[in-house]
């Protein structure tokens, strides 16, 4: 019996028969891995950027040979927390230029992109806040042109009729039972 099987054992009693079954082991193992390098590049525009070019990997990558997975975990290195991982807009200057030697006149152009992108961006968010604010101020016209019309203003002679009355009674509205 293979070990990604159910084992069942069947026993037989005097009044009923019976089936156990234990279930199978069920486990997972890593043998190598593959690591690649790939090559960066000037990225797309990215939230998280608000100055510098953004970095992003690109197609062409080197293949390292396969290592196991237990001797790549002994001499990796400490593993690095997130926010060790953000570079300032300077580094990916830095990177982009001195050591993947994409041309400055690329990155500017790619950060006026982004700008750009970012003004229209800023624009459509204020005309929609503009065009909910109008929404809401017409929806309170018209209720207020509806409340005026169907709630008629209480006279003296009208307070007379609610006297004795619960406060649910004299709201404007309301309908009292005689």
């Amino acid at each position: 019996m293979s070990p990604h099987e159910a084992q069942e054992i069947y026993c037989e009693s005097d009044e009923e028969s019976c089936c156990i079954v234990f279930p199978m082991k069920r486990s997972v193992s890593f043998g190598e891995i593959e690591i690649r390098e790939y090559n960066r590049i000037v990225g797309d525009s990215n939230a998280n950027i608000l100055v510098g070019p953004p970095v992003s990997i690109g197609w062409d990558f080197v293949q390292q040979d396969a290592v196991e997975l237990d001797t790549f975990e002994r001499h990796r290195t400490v593993h690095r927390r997130k926010a060790a991982l953000k570079m300032c807009h300077m580094q990916r200057s830095e990177l982009l230029r001195n050591v993947f030697l994409v041309p400055a006149s690329e990155i500017r152009a790619v950060e006026k992109e982004i700008q750009q992108m970012r003004k229209e961006a800023r624009t459509q968010a204020k005309n929609k806040q503009e065009q909910r604010k109008n929404k809401a101020a017409e929806k309170i016209k018209a209720a207020s042109a509806a409340t005026s019309v169907a709630t008629a203003t209480p006279t003296k002679a009208s307070f007379g009729l609610f006297r004795g009355l619960g406060k649910s009674a004299r709201r404007p509205g309301s309908v009292v039972a005689q």
